[in-house]
């Protein structure tokens, strides 16, 4: 089954793709999560692959998890229909820009998954016209909800995400936890960006390894990864400067609680120039290249920033690491 799959189909970064494509052992579990999870396609793009798959595959064990997962895929699909989830439902909507949750909004309850989409489509269509935004930068988290009779609450059956032409991307049951080797593929000191994506904040900043990827045990490590950025709200920072550790459980650039896509995917190489208050960054990048452990300096360094002009408290704190290396 594994032989007739093109991972990096499933895999957007390229240069991840490339890495996982040699340096992962696959396995019918992983393989399939692979594909759950890919962040920009859609849900009946993974079915219609998955179908594909189950009937080209021998091995029961395959065809057992394939049919799980396409059975859950179907109920999220047909969510609308008398039999899906087999109980009364409501759906409950939250709308998010780059990552950040859409504050100030009413609840949003709907008694259809059809209406429930709906409204997030119209909400697009009025902030885009509005504030000039861009469409494709929202996206949705749809909580399927069931009243809990004991406790007189609702209770969340499933949550899927919508993007922004109302196609369903994955949903929490669906995804999987067999591929987490969601690995920064980049040396130390590489400047990353996360570009424009529905799921993360702007953001650029300067990676740093545990281990490098040519070493032995880069793949195995969920916490070996940092990425040194701006401050980002309701973070430690040292003079506007955060220390993120990157782990493979929950996106750290985004309000969502559930149902996080792959964000490492997401970011690239940033080959890009630099502004004038993005100076440090390039410094900072240097810095790493010659001595990764300037990362310990600066996490033992944190608290938070003070004054308005960050820009040169940042590139003034980089200035005295680098001296302090020499």
């Amino acid at each position: 089954m594994i032989d007739r799959i093109d991972v990096k189909k499933w895999i957007s970064s390229e240069q991840m793709a490339e890495w996982v494509a040699d340096n992962v052992t696959w396995d019918a579990a992983k393989l399939i999560d692979c594909i759950c999870i890919a962040p920009y396609r859609t849900m009946r793009e993974k079915r219609e692959e998955l179908k594909r798959l189950y009937e080209t595959t021998e091995d029961h064990v395959c065809q057992n998890l394939l049919q799980d997962r396409i059975g859950r895929m179907e109920a999220v699909l047909s969510a609308d229909s008398a039999g899906a989830f087999g109980q009364e439902k409501l759906f409950r909507v939250e709308i998010y820009y780059m990552g950040h949750k859409e504050e100030l909004l009413p609840d949003l309850f709907f008694s259809t998954q059809e209406a429930a989409i709906g409204a997030f489509l119209a909400y697009i269509k009025k902030n885009v016209r509005a504030k000039e935004d861009r469409a494709d930068l929202y996206y949705a988290a749809a909580g399927i909800l069931s009243p809990d009779t004991t406790t007189q609450q609702y209770q969340c059956l499933e949550q899927f995400i919508v993007r922004s032409d109302g196609e369903i991307v994955c949903s929490r049951e669906t995804m999987g936890d067999e591929f987490s080797c969601q690995r920064l593929p980049y040396p130390s000191g590489t400047i990353l960006s996360g570009g424009d994506s529905p799921y993360l904040q702007p953001v650029k900043g300067v990676l740093v390894n545990q281990a490098e990827p040519e070493e032995s045990g880069f793949a195995e490590n969920d916490y070996g990864q940092w990425l040194i950025c701006p401050q980002t709200q309701g973070r430690a920072a040292r003079n506007g400067i955060c220390v993120i550790q990157l782990t493979d459980y929950y996106n750290p650039f985004s309000d969502t609680a559930d149902c996080n896509l792959p964000y490492k995917q997401l970011f690239s190489v940033y080959e890009g120039s630099l502004g004038e208050k993005e100076q440090w960054i390039a410094q900072l990048s240097q810095a790493v290249r010659e001595d990764k452990t300037i990362l310990y300096q600066m996490l033992r360094d944190r608290h938070p920033a003070r004054g308005d002009d960050l820009a040169m408290q940042r590139l003034a704190y980089v200035r005295s690491l680098t001296h302090s290396l020499r």
